[in-house]
């Protein structure tokens, strides 16, 4: 027999025309592994890199900074900037809260070890280096927010582009993660029906949710089940923010249903409700 793997992927970062190595891990079964090595040459004509346009003044190494730390802790983090454009420029940083006094900021943790505004050569790197420093008395949750870099011209002082990378601190132990059913609603088209869930994240650290939903007609015969997930691109909920689930369900006849919704976060139960649900007739769905 004879088998072949072929992995894909985009090019996230800028690569100017010159030769490369690639090294490749394969992994298989309990023990194996392959080890590929190639070299290769990138010339100009070869890709369609994305335009300073499309990726802005300059390019990130991480998109996000994600930490676990205890009580007290230090830890030194360093983002390397790439300018995607000819001009030099003057990139500024600042932070931002996920809504207005969030209770779960790590903002005031941060600890500039670079300057907050720094000169970016065209085409040339920097770096911006920082500490998270966690007060010893922090809480056991999770702590969210985006640290913000804004390259503007030096000359024109016009901003060039911003970018947002998100910063998670996870903190301590023992977390409790918790969550409020809000509201469950039924919809069809002429395709498919769905149920979506509104859920709020009650508690203190984020979760990574699921809804199992059995639906029970007035006589409590079965009538479907469904499962419930976050949208594409959504990875998670932080605390004390909303977010919709979704997925299809059979379609439902008009009445009144009972839906017994359990809500898992790391394949844990975190919460579980029973709560009606009313499909209305299918004019009242197409015409709300």
């Amino acid at each position: 027999l004879h088998f072949e793997v072929e992995y894909l992927g985009e090019i996230t970062r800028r690569l100017s025309p010159g030769e490369y190595t690639l090294r490749a891990f394969f992994r298989y079964g309990d023990s194996g592994q392959i080890i590929e090595t190639k070299k290769f040459d990138i010339s100009a004509e070869d890709f369609k890199f994305p335009s300073a346009d499309e990726i802005g003044a300059f390019s990130v190494d991480n998109s996000e900074v994600d930490l676990a730390l205890k009580p007290g802790q230090r830890k030194t983090e360093v983002l390397q900037l790439t300018s995607e454009i000819g001009d030099n420029s003057v990139v500024v940083v600042s932070g931002e809260d996920v809504t207005q006094q969030y209770q779960y900021s790590p903002l005031s943790w941060i600890e500039l070890r670079s300057p907050a505004q720094f000169e970016l050569a065209g085409r040339g790197r920097g770096r911006l280096v920082f500490t998270i420093v966690v007060p010893r008395e922090a809480q056991a949750a999770s702590y969210h927010g985006d640290l913000v870099l804004s390259a503007y011209s030096p000359e024109t002082k016009e901003m060039l582009s911003s970018r947002s990378i998100p910063l998670s601190v996870l903190v301590g132990d023992n977390h409790v993660a918790t969550a409020e059913v809000r509201s469950l609603y039924y919809s069809r088209d002429e395709e498919e029906s769905a149920l979506s869930l509104d859920l709020y994240n009650d508690g203190s650290v984020y979760i990574t949710p699921q809804a199992s939903i059995l639906l029970t007609d007035q006589d409590g015969a079965f009538a479907a089940r469904s499962l419930l997930s976050l949208p594409e691109g959504v990875g998670r909920v932080l605390p004390l923010r909303s977010q919709q689930l979704s997925g299809a369900v059979e379609q439902l006849e008009p009445g009144t249903y009972s839906a017994a919704v359990t809500i898992q976060s790391g394949g844990q139960d975190i919460s579980t409700v029973e709560i009606p649900l009313e499909v209305p007739a299918a004019q009242e769905i197409e015409n709300p």
